[in-house]
């Protein structure tokens, strides 16, 4: 007897692919700093598994009585997002041992796909997509169409809210003029060969306009591992050499400052050459309590 189909409940909005990059030498896994309960910022040492997820973050919830009519509970997880960071830990790997030389037209558009996810598939998009409407918006207009129909006791119209925010949720990252825009951005991979300096990542990994306003987006950077930072920008004079150099000097400090809970690094985060992280980690995690989750 074969057994039953295991559903996925830990849906991870930073993938561990990419997270797997920060695992550190001893095999003890990434460096995590997070609050703790007493606002104390605090480092821990864990699996990628462990960091970066939420319970049923994009799980489908049944929305009538009939279980022919609903989708799988993980569908979108195991449908979507599973086969995207599938082909994009591929373009991973080509970037970081590579850089763009071998990438292809299909591998830049798997990565422009893979960073729009990134920028949309967190908890806090999730939460701002919810606040924008309510599932009582959907009764009410599904009430007016069915009025006198006795299927409509049968509804879950709360569940059937929650699964289009998450269809609108993948929507928004397959939004072909968003990804065709990034495809086709100037890009860059730039190595940082400074000793004692490194680069870190975290629940908010891309950095957007060098931490300016989001749109219309002109720039943005990832770092793809401890020494490597992926740069994609638009065709001006304003993103010459000298900017790149800027923005991978600063890139650690905005992910610092826009980390939403918590910031991962491939070491414990002593100061470095040009960066103190140490004071900057207490400095800026020691607000995020403070910020919309």
């Amino acid at each position: 007897m074969s057994k039953p189909e295991q559903i996925s409940r830990r849906h991870h909005f930073v993938p561990q692919f990419y997270l797997s990059a920060w695992n550190s030498d001893d095999e003890k896994g990434l460096w995590l700093y997070q609050r703790d309960f007493k606002d104390l910022v605090k480092s821990y040492r864990r699996p990628t598994r462990s960091v970066g997820y939420a319970r049923d973050l994009y799980t489908l919830r049944p929305e009538t009585n009939y279980s022919v009519l609903n989708y799988s509970e993980d569908s979108i997880e195991k449908d979507f997002f599973s086969i995207l960071d599938d082909d994009a830990a591929k373009v991973h790997q080509k970037l970081i041992h590579s850089g763009l030389k071998d990438l292809s037209v299909e591998d830049r558009y798997v990565w422009a796909l893979f960073l729009n996810s990134l920028i949309e598939r967190g908890p806090s998009r999730i939460t701002e997509i919810e606040a924008a409407d309510s599932g009582d918006t959907v009764r009410n207009a599904l009430i007016e169409k069915w009025a006198h129909s006795k299927f409509a006791d049968k509804i879950d119209f709360d569940a059937m809210y929650k699964n289009s925010v998450r269809y609108v949720l993948v929507s928004r990252i397959k939004e072909e003029a968003v990804v065709e825009y990034f495809s086709k951005m100037r890009w860059a991979v730039i190595h940082l060969p400074i000793e004692g300096e490194h680069f870190i990542t975290s629940d908010k990994p891309v950095v957007i306009n060098a931490g300016q306003e989001e749109n219309p987006i002109h720039c943005l950077s990832v770092s793809i591992s401890p020494n490597k930072l992926f740069i994609a920008h638009s065709d001006s004079s304003e993103f010459d050499e000298e900017f790149l150099r800027t923005l991978t000097v600063i890139h650690n400090i905005i992910i610092m400052e826009r980390a939403e809970k918590y910031v991962v690094s491939s070491k414990k985060m002593d100061d470095g050459p040009h960066t103190k992280y140490s004071r900057a980690i207490h400095k800026f995690l020691a607000i995020s309590s403070d910020k919309t989750p």
